[in-house]
C-alpha cells in the first residue's frame, strides 16, 4: 500500500560526511496519509495534555513550547544555582538512532497504559506495521526493505509517538532533566561527593531503562560539562562502564553554550556564520541595490544572528559591536553607500540597527 511506503533521504547532521551515522534518515511519505496523520496526532496529543500525562519537561513538537522555552527554563535553573554559590554538572545525552529503534510492541503497550485504546490504538498499530522504505541518493534508489521497528522521521505522527515512548524518562531520576524530542540534558547541583553519587546513580538508572526499552544511548557521544569554575569538583562519570567525555562547549538546540555561560562564544560562532552568508551573497550577485540587499539580509543573514536571542542576549560591549559589525559590512556592500556614515546607510536602506 502506497500509504506505508517511504522514500528515505539522508540529511547530513554534523561530523564526518563519510560516516553513515552522521546522517538523519528522513522519510518522504504520502501527502494523503499525512493529512490523516494530522487528525490522529491532534487527538493523541490532546489526550496526553488534557489528562496531564505528557511530561512537563518535554518541549518538542508541543504547541506553546519550543527550543527557546526549554533553554530559558534550563538557564533559569542554572543561574539560580550559581547565584546561590553552587556548581552544576550537566550531562548531554545522545540516543543512538532513536526514532529508528523504537520497538512497536513496547510502544503499543505504553500507549495502552496512557489510556489509548479501541480503534485509535488499532489505527496506530496498522500505521506502524508492514511499512516499507527505500533509500534515494542523487536520483538512484535502493531496493524496497521492510521496516521492523521505529517511527518514521518526516511523518506527522511519528514524533508524537516517540514523545509518548520516552515520556516516563524524567520520572525515573532525582536530577533535573529537560528534553526536546530526543535531545536530552540531565543536570544537578554538585557541591559534594554525595551529589556526585546521586547523579551517577541517575545515569545508571537511565542505562538500565535504555536496555529495557531497547533504546540505547550512544555513550561515546554523551558528554559532561562542569559549570561553576573552581567551585565545581570536576568529577568523572560513567555509563555502561565507559567514562563520559568532558566538554567546555556544546551546541545546545542551536545555541552554543560553554562552561562560563557567557554569550561571547555563541556570538563568535553566529557572527562567523553570518559573515559567511554575506560572502556567499557577494560571490553570487553581480547587481546589488538597497532593496535587494535589505531583503537578502533580512531573510538570509539576520536569522543566524537572531535565533534564540532571548537566551543569549549579549551584555558585553565587545559582543554587541561584533554583532553590529555584520550589518556594517552588509550596508557597505551596496554600491554608492560605502562612503556614507553607518546611520545614513541604515536610513537609506530603511533598516534598524541590530541593537
Amino acid at each position: 500500500m502506497s500509504w506505508k511506503e517511504a522514500n528515505v533521504t539522508p540529511i547530513y547532521k554534523k561530523g564526518s560526511r563519510c560516516s553513515v551515522s552522521n546522517y538523519r534518515q528522513v522519510s518522504l511519505t504520502s501527502v494523503c496519509c499525512k493529512l490523516l496523520e494530522k487528525l490522529v496526532r491532534n487527538v493523541l496529543l490532546g489526550h496526553m495534555i488534557d489528562n496531564g500525562i505528557l511530561s512537563e519537561y518535554q518541549h518538542g513538537f508541543v504547541h506553546g513550547r519550543s527550543c527557546t522555552t526549554q533553554l530559558l527554563k534550563v538557564f533559569d535553573k542554572w543561574t539560580e544555582i550559581l547565584d546561590q554559590g553552587g556548581a552544576i554538572d550537566v550531562v548531554y545525552l545522545d540516543f543512538a538512532k532513536a526514532f529508528d529503534t523504537v520497538p512497536h510492541i513496547h510502544l503499543m503497550n505504553k500507549l495502552e497504559r496512557y489510556g489509548v485504546s479501541g480503534k485509535l490504538l488499532e489505527w496506530i498499530r496498522q500505521f506502524l506495521i508492514g511499512r516499507k522504505q527505500r533509500f534515494g541518493v542523487a536520483g538512484s534508489f535502493s531496493d524496497w526493505i521492510t521496516v521492523l521497528s521505529g517511527v518514521p522521521q518526516g511523518s506527522v505522527l511519528g514524533p508524537i509517538l516517540f514523545l509518548c515512548y520516552i515520556n516516563d524518562m524524567p520520572d525515573l531520576i532525582t536530577s533535573m532533566m529537560y528534553l526536546y524530542a530526543d535531545d536530552t540534558k540531565l543536570f544537578r547541583r554538585v557541591d559534594n561527593d554525595l551529589d556526585r553519587r546521586k547523579l551517577q546513580k541517575d545515569l545508571d538508572q537511565l542505562s538500565v531503562w535504555s536496555q529495557h526499552e531497547q533504546l540505547r544511548f550512544h555513550v561515546d557521544k554523551c558528554k559532561i560539562m562542569h559549570i561553576g569554575g573552581s567551585r565545581n569538583p570536576h568529577a568523572t562519570y560513567t555509563m555502561e562502564s565507559i567514562h563520559l567525555q568532558t566538554t567546555d562547549e556544546e551546541k545546545d538546540l542551536g545555541v552554543w553554550i560553554d562552561s562560563s555561560l557567557k554569550p561571547s562564544n555563541h556570538v563568535s560562532h553566529v557572527v562567523a556564520k553570518a559573515n559567511q552568508m554575506l560572502g556567499l551573497i557577494r560571490r553570487t550577485f553581480t547587481y546589488m541595490d538597497c532593496e535587494l540587499m535589505k531583503q537578502l539580509f533580512i531573510n538570509v543573514v539576520r536569522p543566524h544572528l537572531e535565533y534564540g536571542n532571548v537566551v543569549w542576549h549579549p551584555f558585553l560591549k565587545q559582543d554587541t559591536e561584533l554583532i553590529e559589525g555584520v550589518l556594517h559590512r552588509a550596508t557597505r556592500m551596496v554600491p554608492g553607500l560605502a562612503k556614507l556614515s553607518y546611520e545614513e546607510r541604515l536610513q537609506k536602506m530603511h533598516l534598524p540597527s541590530l541593537a
